[in-house]
């Protein structure tokens, strides 16, 4: 009979957790993004310090980012702190703040302003994995949040990375 009311009681609070997270996001539909970005390092930005043997570098970086699709318009991206980075594999991950300035399109209608987005980067070489996930907005995206990602490569050899970007967004009541 215990095993019976643990499992009533679980699946109980379950219920409660789920049906608010539904009410609360059915007044703001997923709304996918997709296109292209495009980012160059801001090298008069660049300040590092390799701390310890194990490739650990402390820095300061920067890149300006350019969004074409579903997200158009410009962004600002620093790294500042630590950035793991092993010289012998090329493997490395950082976090970072991106600041965007632009328009979103919905349906063909642009919605005009900026975000704050705090930025994850994996990668290893020339290919960098991107997460960036909405904390803050202006103008029309005062209250876009969300998720979206994009794959980059190392495509001209000189510092700029491109991708395909994807992800769902919301505006949050």
């Amino acid at each position: 009979m215990k095993k019976v009311y643990i499992t009533f009681l679980a699946l109980i609070l379950a219920i409660t957790m789920i049906v608010p997270v539904a009410v609360v996001n059915a007044d703001s539909p997923q709304i996918e993004v997709s296109g292209n970005v495009e980012f160059v390092f801001d090298f008069t930005a660049f300040e590092y310090k390799i701390v310890g043997e194990k490739g650990v570098m402390q820095c300061s970086l920067a890149h300006f980012v350019y969004y074409t699709g579903d997200l158009t318009g410009d962004a600002y991206e620093t790294l500042n702190g630590m950035v793991n980075f092993n010289p012998k594999s090329l493997a490395f991950n950082s976090e970072g703040i991106q600041s965007f300035e632009g328009t979103l399109l919905i349906g063909g209608v642009p919605y005009t302003g900026g975000f704050t987005a705090r930025v994850g980067h994996q990668g290893a070489g020339v290919e960098c994995k991107v997460v960036q996930t909405i904390i803050s907005g202006t103008g029309d995206l005062a209250n876009l949040r969300g998720t979206f990602h994009f794959m980059a490569d190392d495509l001209d050899g000189d510092g700029v990375y491109s991708g395909a970007y994807s992800g769902r967004l919301h505006f949050a009541p």
